[in-house]
C-alpha cells in the first residue's frame, strides 16, 4: 500500500524493543537497533505567529515596530492616576528646547517645556508640560503669538499625557536576498527643528553651513533621543546602519553638500521621495497626518488644509535658498527646495524617520511584555504588576492551575522557586517563573505569603510577622502579603486568614490592583 513503519517513542514487551506503527497502521513493537523504520518528528508551535513574514511585504505594505507617544489620553481618571505617579515636575526632563534671547537676539536653549515616561497598568505614558510656549522658530520669542501650540490647542501649566503606542512603518524597498527592507514611518511623530540657528561654524578647518546634515540637530535627535526613547534592545539589534549620500538637491548648490553619514535612523532625500519605486509616483503619496504628541511638541496644524490631515514633514538634503533653508515635503505632498520660508530653524516642521531593518527580525521570539500582556489579555484572574525596582511579574488570585497559562503560551515552562518544572495540574505559587525565549516573569499569588501554592493560617502568621517587624519578606513574597494594597498591616495578616477560612475571596484583592 505505498506505506512503511515509523517509530514512537514508549519503550515495547522488551528491554530492546520500542513501540511503532506498521505500514497498515498498527501500532506494534520492533528492535530498537532496526534501521528500516522512519521517523515521523513531531513538535509544538504557536499557530498565529508569523514564521516568515518577509515573505508578505511589498512596496507599501506597512509593518509595526517600536513604540513612541503618539494618542493624547482624555480619561480623567487615569490622567489623574498618571500625575500622581511623576510627582513634581521639577524633576522632569528639560526638552532642551529653544527661543531667542533679547539681549543678544539669538537662539538660547531653556528649560520651560519638560517631559517624564510613566509606566502604569502595564502600558507606558509620556507626560509634557511648558510654563512657556514653544515658538515656531528658535529665533522668536516664546510667546503665544509665536507658537502653534495654542493654536493647536495646548496651554502652558499644564499637564498634558500621550500613550506609546507601536509605530506604523510604510516600506519602501525590500530585498528578497537579504530580507532587508528600507521603511518610512506612515505618520509625521514629533516636530523638530534641523538645526537651531543660522550661524555658519568651522569644524575641521572647513566651513559648515547651518543645514549641514552631518552636524544638523536632527541627525543627532533622531540617532540618540528618539533611537533609544522607541526601540529595545532586541529592536535596535534588527536596524541596520545605512550609509547616507547627504548632498544638496541640486548640483547648482553643492557648496551646501554634506559628508555621507552611516547612520541608524535619518530623514529621507529631495531624490529619495521622488523616487517611484519607493512609491512615490505623486504627491499624494507623499502626504502624512501628524500625531497629537507631534502636535504638542508644536507641529505647524492647518485646519484649513484641503488635503484634510496632512502636514508639513522635513527632508535632509540642504535647500537652494541659502545656507539656512532645507528642503520639505508640505501637505499636499510637494517638494519643496527653493524657499526663504523652509529654515532650518523652524520647529513647526514635522520628523517622519526612516530606516533599514530586517524584516525577519518581526518574527522574533516575544519580550516579557509581550507574554506577560498574552496571559493578562486572556486570563481574567491575572495582572500584570511591578514587584519592585521595576521587577516584573504576573499577579493571581489563589487556585489557579499552570494549565490556564499553558493553554494561552503552549510553549511556556513554568519552574517553582527551586527551578524544578511543575505540571499543568498544579497551583500557581508564589515563587514560581515563567520561562519563555531565554527570559523569566515572576509569578505572585496574592495571599501565598509562604510560597506552598494555597492561602493558610501559616501565611496569615507571616504576614502578621512581617507587620510586626519579625519578618524580612521581600519581592514576591512580600508582594503577595499586600494582598493588593500598598503594605503588610495587621488589617491584611486578618484579610488573609479570612481567605484561609474561606471567608475572603482572593480574587477582591486581585481586583483592586490598579
Amino acid at each position: 500500500n505505498g506505506c512503511s513503519y515509523w517509530h514512537l517513542r514508549s519503550a515495547g514487551d522488551y528491554s530492546d524493543s520500542a513501540c511503532s506503527v506498521d505500514y497498515d497502521g498498527y501500532v506494534d513493537d520492533y528492535g530498537v537497533s532496526n534501521t528500516n523504520s522512519g521517523v515521523r518528528p513531531a513538535l509544538n508551535i504557536h499557530l498565529t505567529s508569523e514564521i516568515s513574514p518577509a515573505e508578505k511585504y511589498n512596496v507599501g505594505d506597512t509593518v509595526s515596530f517600536g513604540s513612541y507617544p503618539q494618542s493624547e489620553v482624555t480619561d480623567g481618571e487615569l490622567k489623574a492616576k498618571l500625575t500622581e505617579l511623576a510627582g513634581s515636575t521639577d524633576g522632569w526632563t528639560s526638552y532642551g528646547y529653544y527661543s531667542c534671547n533679547e539681549e543678544t537676539e539669538q537662539p538660547e536653549q531653556g528649560d520651560f517645556m519638560k517631559y517624564v515616561d510613566v509606566k502604569c497598568d502595564g502600558e507606558k505614558y509620556r507626560g509634557v508640560y511648558f510654563t512657556q510656549y514653544r515658538p515656531l522658530l528658535t529665533y522668536y520669542a516664546a510667546t503665544e503669538d509665536n507658537t502653534w501650540q495654542k493654536y493647536n490647542g495646548y496651554e502652558v501649566n499644564t499637564q498634558y499625557w500621550f500613550k506609546y503606542e507601536p509605530m506604523k512603518w510604510q516600506v519602501l524597498s525590500y530585498d528578497k536576498e537579504t530580507d532587508n527592507a528600507v521603511v518610512l514611518s506612515k505618520d509625521i511623530i514629533d516636530s523638530q527643528q534641523y538645526y537651531n540657528n543660522h550661524n555658519d561654524r568651522t569644524i575641521g578647518g572647513k566651513t559648515v553651513y547651518p543645514n549641514n546634515y552631518e552636524h544638523s540637530d536632527i541627525r543627532a535627535w533622531l540617532n540618540g533621543t528618539f533611537y533609544n526613547d522607541t526601540f529595545s534592545e532586541k529592536e535596535k539589534d534588527a536596524i541596520i546602519a545605512t550609509t547616507l549620500d547627504n548632498s544638496a538637491y541640486d548640483e547648482e548648490y553643492s557648496q551646501y553638500d554634506s559628508n555621507s553619514t552611516t547612520d541608524k535612523v535619518w530623514l529621507l532625500s529631495y531624490d529619495e521621495v521622488h523616487n517611484a519605486d519607493y512609491g512615490f509616483d505623486t504627491g499624494g503619496t507623499r502626504r502624512a497626518a501628524g500625531t497629537e504628541y507631534a502636535f504638542c511638541q508644536g507641529l505647524w496644524k492647518d485646519n484649513n488644509n484641503v488635503y484634510g490631515d496632512a502636514m508639513c514633514w522635513r527632508l535632509r538634503s540642504a535647500g537652494g535658498f541659502d545656507g539656512s533653508s532645507a528642503c520639505l515635503v508640505d501637505y499636499g505632498g510637494h517638494v519643496y527646495n527653493y524657499d526663504p520660508s523652509i529654515y532650518v530653524s523652524s520647529a513647526h516642521y514635522g520628523v517622519r524617520p526612516a530606516l533599514t531593518i530586517n524584516l525577519l527580525s518581526l518574527s522574533t521570539e516575544p519580550t516579557i511584555d509581550d507574554i506577560i500582556k498574552s496571559v493578562i489579555n486572556n486570563v481574567d484572574t491575572i495582572k500584570a504588576v511591578d514587584i519592585e525596582n521595576g521587577v516584573k511579574a504576573i499577579a493571581a488570585a489563589d487556585g489557579i492551575d499552570i494549565a490556564v497559562i499553558r493553554r494561552v503560551l503552549p510553549a511556556a515552562k513554568i519552574v517553582d522557586k527551586d527551578g524544578n518544572e511543575v505540571s499543568d495540574k498544579t497551583h500557581l505559587a508564589t515563587g514560581m517563573k515563567l520561562m519563555l525565549t531565554g527570559e523569566a516573569v515572576e509569578i505572585v499569588v496574592l495571599g501565598d505569603v509562604d510560597g506552598n501554592g494555597e492561602i493558610n493560617v501559616a501565611d496569615a502568621r507571616l504576614a502578621l510577622r512581617q507587620a510586626v517587624s519579625l519578618e524580612n519578606l521581600n519581592g514576591v513574597y512580600l508582594f503577595a502579603g499586600k494582598v493588593g494594597g500598598d503594605s503588610v498591616g495587621v488589617s491584611e495578616a486578618r484579610k488573609i486568614l479570612r481567605a484561609a477560612v474561606g471567608l475572603d475571596d482572593s480574587k477582591d484583592w486581585l481586583a483592586n490592583i490598579k
